[in-house]
């Protein structure tokens, strides 16, 4: 506030740093889907961590307020896109009847974090060290990639049925339960390919805009819309 005179007359500038948070928000929403699709779950996930991370990181060094709001929108491009990859990774790795209850955690987390952030705000003021508390601890996910696979439904709508028969033998279920037959989950898997690829000469293609043609899709689309709205302001 006070090392760029955020005052009076150049009030206006903290909430235009705080818009270019969303904005690139909004646009790190769109791309991380493309690149989701394009390059993986894991990819994106970790691509826009470390944008987050870099970007987060370098505001605190940054003295020129153009830049920081540069840093800013990366900031926010990289938490939409982190967040997002995510979501569709945990879910695909799930099915259908739990996929509920995870969306219901990850709120959860969501929320409870939220209001650490309140708590660790109102003990530290300065805002450099702020950012540094908020933002560095997330170069340790860097040691987590090992340990995180890619989502089996994308390594098989790729192509990649090798690699998918790997995911599922190595994270399925263990000792105490029921294991993998591993010769009829390959069967399984080439005949779900098979069938993608059928469905994917046969199937209509679509665009955002297909969500404002239906009625009942452009309600549900104007109801979601105005849900982020109200949870980002």
């Amino acid at each position: 506030l006070f090392q760029w005179n955020l005052i009076c007359d150049r009030a206006y500038l903290g909430a235009t740093l705080q818009s270019c948070f969303f904005a690139g928000m909004l646009i790190g929403s769109l791309v991380s889907g493309l690149i989701s699709d394009a390059w993986g779950r894991k990819k994106c996930f970790y691509l826009s961590y470390a944008l987050m991370v870099v970007a987060g990181v370098s505001c605190v060094f940054v003295d020129c307020i153009s830049f920081f709001a540069f840093l800013r929108f990366v900031v926010g491009a990289g938490t939409a896109g982190a967040m997002l990859s995510r979501y569709v990774l945990i879910c695909e790795f799930v099915g259908p009847k739990t996929r509920t209850l995870i969306a219901i955690y990850g709120g959860f987390t969501w929320m409870t974090t939220e209001l650490v952030n309140f708590a660790v705000a109102f003990l530290v003021r300065d805002w450099k060290m702020l950012l540094l508390i908020y933002t560095a601890p997330g170069v340790l996910a860097i040691f987590l990639w090992r340990w995180i696979p890619e989502s089996p439904r994308w390594l098989v709508a790729h192509g990649y049925v090798d690699g998918a028969h790997s995911v599922i033998v190595k994270y399925g279920p263990k000792k105490g339960k029921e294991s993998v037959d591993s010769a009829a989950l390959s069967d399984l898997i080439q005949s779900t390919r098979q069938d993608q690829i059928k469905e994917e000469k046969e199937s209509k293609k679509y665009t955002p805009l297909d969500m404002l043609r239906g009625e009942k899709l452009r309600k549900w689309t104007c109801i979601i819309l105005y849900q982020w709205y109200l949870t980002t302001t």
